[in-house]
């Protein structure tokens, strides 16, 4: 797979809650921080639209993980700030090294703009995580017309890297009809989103058994679970063996390590760029956390893969500043970043980052910045 460089520069323009919000000097692993409604999931929704630029049924799939299916135009309204959908969506982000950048802009728009149908249902270059019910077909019956277009521009450091993208997702009666530039759909940066509720992807442990990348799953997994000895697929189920007459089913440890192995796994399977984790530390043991994120740290910075975070868990901030107060972890305290998304006085989200040495301080201080 060809690295990608990660992105060191976010902003979310017109998305959901967020008017305006930018995210200054990413690292490889970012946490987000703040209380209910102030755009911490919207920021990671933000992400996983502009890395899929090239996938136009992505605001759909996007709704789909909220398991809100959508059956017109208006459905997807509320992806727009205010749920004014003549205001469009403008997401960016840049890189450093070397220097690029991107811009995707989201407009409702006349359906019949385009003429030319490349397919009737889109690509489904990117993946949001295990299917379900809700998220399994988001090619659901599209009762009324309507259409999004797309706008998306790049660029690099020679002014000749620049260039345009475009193309529309129409919302017709049982069918998606996409038109677009043929070029836009090699756009598209591999990204993962993991919902913050129960996950169980026994596909993707079944993926690492069958590329022998099962012991580097084990040794992760052992630093949430000391326990474990291995880890084997049968059907829909993943089992765990922990020195027991028989092997587990994973289900019987726990939602939290049911999740963290389906992370861990995707991880290892190297398959993405980015990774999305919608409440990291969810249903995990306090004493869990530290090991699941020195996991996570490890595939951030060996794997080159930027990983975005969301917490409400003080537990999983003290135990990144105990991480990387390590001194054996000092190369680690550059790549970690953490911002605290609050809303000010005229409701605008705002983000307030913390190095390594701002948190440590304000752990060690006792002072709240969740």
């Amino acid at each position: 797979m060809t690295a990608v460089s990660p992105w060191n520069r976010l902003t979310v323009r017109r998305f959901r809650g967020i008017r305006r919000v930018s995210l200054e000097d990413l690292g490889a692993f970012n946490v987000l921080v703040g209380a209910n409604d102030t755009g911490k999931t919207s920021v990671l929704e933000a992400v996983f639209l502009l890395s899929g630029s090239g996938n136009l049924t992505m605001p759909i799939k996007v709704q789909n993980l909220r398991d809100e299916l959508v059956h017109t135009l208006d459905d997807l309204s509320c992806l727009f700030h205010e749920c004014d959908v003549t205001a469009g969506i403008e997401l960016s982000a840049t890189t450093l090294t070397p220097a690029s950048s991107r811009t995707l802009s989201i407009t409702a728009a006349d359906p019949d703009a385009q003429s030319h149908v490349v397919s009737s249902h889109g690509s489904n270059a990117m993946s949001y995580g295990p299917r379900s019910p809700a998220t399994a077909s988001p090619a659901v019956s599209l009762p009324t017309h309507g259409a999004l277009r797309y706008d998306l521009t790049m660029s690099g450091n020679a002014a000749s890297s620049r260039s345009r993208h475009s193309g529309s997702l129409t919302l017709l009666k049982a069918e998606q009809i996409v038109r677009t530039d043929a070029s836009l759909s090699e756009t598209t940066i591999p990204a993962r989103f993991l919902r913050s509720r129960f996950e169980h992807d026994a596909d993707a442990v079944g993926d690492v058994v069958v590329n022998k990348k099962k012991q580097e799953l084990l040794e992760c997994l052992r630093f949430v679970n000391p326990r474990i000895q291995d880890i084997a697929v049968s059907g829909s189920s993943a089992f765990l063996d922990v020195g027991l007459a028989r092997m587990l089913p994973i289900t019987m440890f726990g939602s939290g390590m049911v999740r963290a192995c389906s992370t861990i796994a995707h991880c290892v399977l190297g398959r993405d760029r980015i990774l999305l984790v919608d409440e990291v530390s969810s249903g995990l043991h306090y004493a869990a956390r530290s090991r699941l994120l020195r996991a996570l740290l490890h595939f951030s910075t060996q794997a080159g893969l930027q990983m975005f975070v969301t917490t409400h868990s003080l537990g999983v901030l003290q135990g990144l500043q105990e991480i990387l107060d390590d001194e054996e972890m000092v190369d680690l305290r550059d790549v970690v970043a953490c911002y605290a998304l609050r809303r000010d006085h005229g409701g605008q989200v705002r983000a307030y980052r913390y190095g390594y040495e701002e948190l440590d301080h304000c752990i060690r201080s006792g002072i709240e910045i969740r």
